[in-house]
């Protein structure tokens, strides 16, 4: 079976994007020494948590995520990097996955808490992704204790869990 390894940081964040983008940078260099595979963030860490980042205009993510995407593919390795999302009709909490082997994902929270329901909408989505041969099933946050979230299709496809949590 091929081996893996992780790299999860965890962070305080702020609603300064560029600090955590930085932040994420330093992150990711320290991982390429220890020559691990695959880094998480916790869920929301590019955007920050707080409700009010959902009035952000959200270019700016747009362009720390793409700056994020290509160093990814340039030390090919795979980046867990979660957000909120706002669509201007719609917001979320997703995890973009940049993954030079086989290609990007957009795993969205479908098993938001009580309190999330009131600013964020859940939403569907791919759950399994192949890195380096490997499945790895992607949870966001609390979703393994969900009773919405079908876990079932990820046991069934044999996939490791990978929750990216705060």
């Amino acid at each position: 079976m091929k081996k893996l390894r992780f790299g999860i940081a965890q962070h305080a964040n702020c609603l300064d994007w560029k600090t955590n983008y930085l932040q994420a940078l330093k992150s990711i260099d320290i991982f390429l020494k220890e020559k691990v595979d695959v880094i998480c963030f916790q869920e929301s860490y590019l955007s920050g948590y707080h409700p009010e980042v959902l009035t952000y205009e959200f270019s700016e993510i747009a362009y720390y995520l793409e700056k994020l995407k290509e160093y990814a593919y340039k030390e090919d390795i795979c980046l867990m990097m979660p957000t909120l999302l706002n669509t201007g009709i719609k917001r979320y909490s997703v995890v973009y996955v940049f993954n030079s082997d086989k290609g990007d994902e957009i795993i969205f929270k479908y098993g938001l808490t009580p309190s999330e329901k009131k600013v964020l909408h859940p939403k569907k989505s791919k759950r399994i992704v192949s890195i380096k041969g490997v499945q790895i099933g992607v949870l966001i946050c609390r979703e393994m204790e969900d009773p919405t979230v079908n876990l079932q299709h990820i046991w069934d496809n044999h996939a490791l869990l990978c929750p990216n949590t705060a």
